[in-house]
């Protein structure tokens, strides 16, 4: 999508979003990997979590990571919840910074995989998150517990005091050094701002907030613009509506459209849906031409833009900022397991309203999937599972010096 540049399409089809198609699966005669499959290598990375190497316990991370993402299991970590989510918790706190990456990953694919039904979780791991979103020194984990926030917190969090207390841990680190900080505040703000009602954020908050996003256009990083752009166009969507629905009423008291119009805002949308410079990549050109030509439609008009994802031959249309951001969140989080979840994952598409997405809790991975994420994972495990017995075998030997490992 325009939102992660890798995911976005060799070719765009006119009038779609970045981001288009899931690829289609594939031949329906090959074989498929079983969801017991999934459920055994999900079973060896998460006895992997709680060994005494750092490398082991990242191992195992990266398996949970993408099984999660690459089926939807649901009964099966249902019954590992407490356990499971202690352990990636426990990684987030003490982990190194690859490690607690990782580990904030995985408690994001957890949330999604689980539902509402993890609000106990969410809770659970929120002091944490909050702590190390806050003032945590590495930036890549401050990041990463910044996403996994605003996931839990858009997937479990059930009263608004709460998502606005999550959406000031974000707004805290707008103005940090680590681009990628800015990016995942900019974008964990917008994702639970989508949950607000618009009434509660037009006008304060978008008064507030539009002079401090102008000044993130300007950045020199290309995510940090477009995500702050996103959130201009998410505003003044609201802002919209709510016009709208005045007028629609004919009731007084809305604010009008022109109040709403900060500084040189205008102009600084307009340069940058045309910024031909290039010291910017032509690819990054082309995405920020393609945001900002939707964001100063909004602003101006008011008009949202779509894109159309087909899943199993079926098209799904998302409409404005609201499901585009939505999308995106979803979309980074799930990666190439986005389809599956569309299908299985009834959280997945009541966020978007749709009805049941064709196969549901038995579908099977196609060829493309297994290429992509079995093969990977399998490895990962039977590799990291064979080193655990050489090594254990070793320390019988009396071979074997233990390593510090700083925890």
């Amino acid at each position: 999508s325009h939102v992660s540049p890798a995911l976005m399409p060799k070719k765009k089809k006119e009038g779609s979003r970045g981001g288009g198609d899931v690829p289609p699966p594939g031949d329906e005669g090959e074989d498929e990997p079983s969801s017991s499959s999934l459920e055994g290598q999900l079973t060896d990375a998460i006895d992997l979590l709680t060994e005494k190497r750092g490398s082991t316990r990242e191992s195992g991370l990266r398996v949970l990571i993408r099984t999660m993402s690459a089926g939807f299991l649901r009964t099966y970590l249902e019954s590992r919840r407490e356990t499971l989510a202690s352990n990636v918790v426990s990684l987030i706190r003490r982990g190194g910074s690859q490690e607690a990456g990782l580990a904030a990953r995985a408690f994001s694919l957890l949330m999604v995989t689980l539902g509402p039904s993890a609000e106990d979780l969410f809770m659970e791991a929120l002091p944490v998150l909050t702590a190390l979103g806050r003032t945590g020194d590495c930036p890549e984990v401050v990041a990463a517990c910044l996403e996994a926030l605003a996931m839990g917190c858009f997937v479990a969090g059930q009263h608004d005091s709460l998502t606005v207390e999550c959406m000031d841990v974000c707004h805290s680190q707008l103005s940090a050094k680590a681009s990628g900080v800015k990016v995942a505040g900019l974008r964990g703000w917008g994702l639970l701002a989508t949950t607000l009602p618009a009434s509660q954020i037009v006008p304060s908050v978008l008064r507030r907030e539009a002079p401090k996003l102008q000044h993130l256009l300007g950045s020199e990083d290309i995510h940090v613009r477009t995500a702050a752009g996103e959130n201009v166009g998410l505003l003044y969507e609201m802002a919209w509506q709510l016009r709208q629905k005045a007028d629609e009423e004919g009731s007084s008291g809305v604010v009008s459209m022109g109040e709403l119009t900060f500084g040189n805002l205008d102009a600084a949308l307009d340069a940058l849906s045309t910024d031909s410079r290039k010291s910017r990549s032509k690819k990054d050109r082309y995405q920020q031409h393609f945001v900002f030509r939707d964001v100063l439609r909004t602003v101006n008009e008011g008009s949202s833009p779509t894109e159309k994802v087909k899943i199993k031959g079926r098209t799904l249309v998302f409409e404005g900022w609201h499901q585009l951001i939505q999308l995106n969140a979803l979309r980074e989080v799930l990666t190439e397991g986005l389809h599956i979840h569309f299908m299985q994952n009834d959280l997945v598409r009541d966020v978007f309203g749709f009805e049941g997405g064709g196969e549901t809790a038995e579908t099977k991975l196609n060829a493309r999937e297994k290429r992509l994420v079995m093969s990977a994972a399998s490895k990962d495990a039977t590799q990291q599972r064979s080193r655990e017995k050489s090594r254990k075998r070793d320390q019988r030997m009396g071979t074997w010096e233990e390593e510090e490992e700083g925890l």
